[in-house]
């Protein structure tokens, strides 16, 4: 599984271009050489700002600058789940306490989802359901690997 902002390097990686540092995303042209040799993957992530600035009413994330970002959303993306953590963000060390609890959590069931309907399988939130507890406890640990708060 991958998200768009994988494109860009891996057609890098295939044209044998230069990145820069601050790049996200992860190349996938592994997989063109010999498809399934790494195994399979198993997350795609996403990162998303929220902005927030008296003088942005309405919310206007296009003009967000970086000392506006109030809280980032987390999200980890696997074959059955689509599991986002709100934090407060840091601006200072450019992280979130992963320690520290969420202001909101949201877990979309996608089992069953063949990709023929966008939009039938992110529409009930279900974290506030205890039977996904475990889910919850092992994305959630997934994504704080995945983006660490570097001191």
């Amino acid at each position: 599984m991958t998200e768009l902002v994988s494109i860009y390097p891996t057609l890098a990686e295939l044209t044998n271009t230069p990145l820069h540092d601050t790049l996200d995303g992860q190349s996938f042209a592994s997989l063109f050489e010999s498809p399934g040799a790494d195994g399979p993957i198993e997350y795609a992530f996403s990162q998303y700002d929220h902005c927030h600035n008296a003088a942005m009413a309405p919310y206007d994330n296009n003009n967000c600058t970086h000392d506006a970002i109030h809280y980032m959303g987390y999200s980890v993306r696997s074959i059955d789940w689509r599991y986002t953590e709100w934090h407060s963000f840091n601006v200072t060390r450019n992280c979130v306490d992963w320690t520290a609890s969420p202001f909101a959590v949201e877990l979309y069931d996608h089992r069953g989802d063949d990709g023929t309907d966008f939009n039938a399988f992110g529409n009930e939130n279900v974290a506030g359901d205890s039977q996904y507890s475990n889910i919850i406890a092992q994305l959630h640990a997934v994504a704080a690997k995945q983006f660490p708060c570097q001191s």
